[in-house]
């Protein structure tokens, strides 16, 4: 039986920082976010919400607009929702169950 385990980003010490008490680093997300998503989900973010939910731990999703043949008014999906923590060492990890 292998046990998996979760892939972590790196990013600098001043960017896990100011993260630690605001929000990911923009940069450190793209990165997570490019092994995460599919190519078609990829060309049609719309957004990425961050919400911090507790010293270092954050609630991201993931959101896209979409507009189908023969409509007017584009339709908006939570296409991935992550729970993402970041380390003092700069490391996201990814505890999303």
């Amino acid at each position: 039986m292998s046990v998996a385990t979760k892939k972590t980003k790196t990013v600098t010490m001043d960017e896990a920082f100011t993260a630690a008490y605001n929000k990911i680093p923009a940069k450190a997300m793209e990165l997570f976010l490019e092994d995460k998503l599919t190519l078609g989900q990829a060309n049609d973010v719309f957004k990425v919400d961050q919400t911090k939910v507790g010293i270092s731990c954050f609630r991201v999703n993931v959101w896209t607009r979409h507009t189908k043949e023969g409509r007017v008014v584009p339709t908006f999906n939570i296409v991935a929702s992550y729970f993402l923590q970041l380390t003092d060492s700069g490391e996201i990890v990814d505890r999303t169950i």
